[in-house]
Parts: C-alpha cells; structure tokens; sequence
C-alpha cells in the first residue's frame, strides 16, 4: 500500500504538474493573447494615425493646388488689365492723333473758306469803293464792266456758300440725294 500511495501521490503530483504547466501555458496564451490584441489595437491606431495624416496632406494638397490655380488666375487677371491698359492707352494716343489730324484739317479749311471768301468780297469791296468815290471819272462802259465783275463776284460767293452748306448737310446726313443716270 505504500507503493500504492506513492503511485498515487506520484500520479498526482504528475498530473498537478501537468495541471500547473496546463495552467502556465493557458495564462502564457492569455498573455500573449492581450499583447497580441494590444498590438493590434496600437495597429489599428497607427492605421487611423496614418489615415489622418493622409487626409490631413490630401486637404493641404488641395489647398495648395486652390491656392497655386487662385495665384494663376490672379496673374493672368492682372496681365489682361495690363493688356487693358495698354490697349486703351493706345486707342487713346490713337484717338489724340484723329482728332489733331482733325484740328488740323478744319484749320486749313477754315484758311482756305478765309481766303475764297475774302478774294470776292475784296473785289466787291474795292470795286464798289472805285464806285462811290470815282463814279464820275468812269465811262458808262467801264462801270457796267465793274458792276458786272460785282454781279459776278457776288453769284460766285453765293455758291460758294450754298456748297458749303450743302457739305454740312452731307456731314449731317440731312441731305436726301436723287441719283440718275445721265447720258
């Protein structure tokens, strides 16, 4: 029996011993279990970490990218202003120098209207002055000859100035014309 009992005790302690290591390798797999979910979960944090940064340079690119075409945009408004500009400063020398051509043009018609008009009315003028103060030392012939040079210098101005006013109808566009054909 006392074999018996050192068996028996032998078994159980055998089978304690496989219980305790049963035991150890159970909270050994337990341990390694929590560190492995651990690991996981610091993972899974690194993981949603790196999304965040992702997303995070994803926006700043983004950003970037509104900024660099904003800039653009900016760049090319102010170089079409700069065209503008320049555009409408020489539209303006353009339109400066139409209307000194144009000052120019009235001044030298104004000079020659100036210089048709008086040629006339000096003649008139000189012939009717003649006239007045030397009336009597003229012969019948010779005065019919100046009225008639007066008659003719007057008719002359007279159309002069109806063809003025006629190109200032023209210009005005209140003057209707009747075109024929004439053989």
């Amino acid at each position: 029996m006392a074999i018996k009992r050192a068996e028996l005790k032998k078994e159980s302690d055998i089978k304690k011993a496989e219980a305790d290591a049963a035991y150890k390798i159970q909270e050994e797999e337990q341990r390694k279990q929590i560190e492995i979910s651990a690991a996981n979960a610091n993972i899974a944090k690194q993981e949603r970490e790196i999304e965040l940064k992702r997303k995070e340079v994803e926006v700043t690119e983004q950003m970037l990218e509104a900024e660099i075409k904003k800039k653009a945009e900016a760049e090319k408004f102010a170089e079409q202003q700069k065209a503008d500009a320049k555009l409408y400063a020489t539209q303006k020398a353009a339109e400066a120098e139409l209307l000194a051509q144009k000052e120019q043009l009235r001044a030298n018609l104004l000079r020659s209207i100036s210089h048709d008009l008086r040629t006339p009315l000096t003649s008139i003028s000189g012939n009717a002055s003649n006239l007045l103060s030397n009336s009597s030392s003229f012969s019948e012939e010779t005065k019919k000859q100046i009225y008639g040079d007066i008659y003719d210098d007057s008719l002359w101005l007279i159309s002069l100035v109806e063809n003025l006013l006629s190109v200032t109808r023209i210009e005005e566009g209140r003057m209707n014309f009747n075109m024929s054909v004439q053989l």
